[in-house]
């Protein structure tokens, strides 16, 4: 009778174990190397400083490219352009389904989930471009996004949301934000 009673007592507390590991689940700090789009080469280090909130840190190279065709008096212009920019960038997120994602046996390793965050940043007079009038300029980005791990290195990020803009014409602008980024946890 000890013996089924000590064996039922040993199940019970490493299941009650498990289950508090699983709903303590917390954002990590990490550090990475992100190659995407729109952030082109950066490195970023996130610090973890509550269960469910990080603020990272990014510096890097971003670039921009694009095709313009003018139609001025009849006469057509078309040609590309490019630019590359360094910049810095600064983001506070929030994951809000860490502890949910824990509770369905989903992996939370890396920050796996979803957020919602603010890129603020600045980015500085371009090192390379062709046929652009670009300079220096800050921008906000409220956005939502979604982390997925691939094993214990690779990360997959997706974000949206909308840009504000301001550079060094005194002029501003609005526009959508689409990021995609891979990274490697170093």
């Amino acid at each position: 009778m000890k013996k089924t009673i000590s064996i039922i007592a040993s199940l019970v507390l490493s299941l009650s174990i498990q289950a508090q590991e699983v709903t303590n689940a917390e954002t990590e700090s990490t550090q990475t190397i992100e190659f995407g789009f729109p952030g082109g080469f950066t490195y970023t280090y996130e610090h973890a400083f509550a269960k469910k909130m990080t603020i990272i840190g990014r510096g890097g190279l971003t670039g921009a490219i694009g095709y313009q065709s003018i139609n001025f008096n009849g006469e057509k212009e078309h040609y590309w352009q490019y630019s590359i920019h360094p910049y810095i960038e600064c983001e506070p997120r929030y994951y809000y389904n860490l502890q949910k994602r824990a509770k369905k046996g989903k992996k939370t390793i890396n920050n796996t989930g979803s957020f919602l965050a603010l890129r603020t940043g600045y980015v500085f007079n371009p090192i390379v471009k062709h046929n652009v009038e670009s300079g220096s300029g800050l921008y906000m980005v409220p956005c939502w996004g979604l982390r997925r791990s691939w094993g214990k290195h690779w990360v997959f990020e997706f974000e949206a949301g909308l840009a504000l803009g301001w550079n060094n014409f005194n002029s501003s602008r609005v526009s959508p934000h689409l990021g995609v980024n891979f990274s490697y946890r170093l």
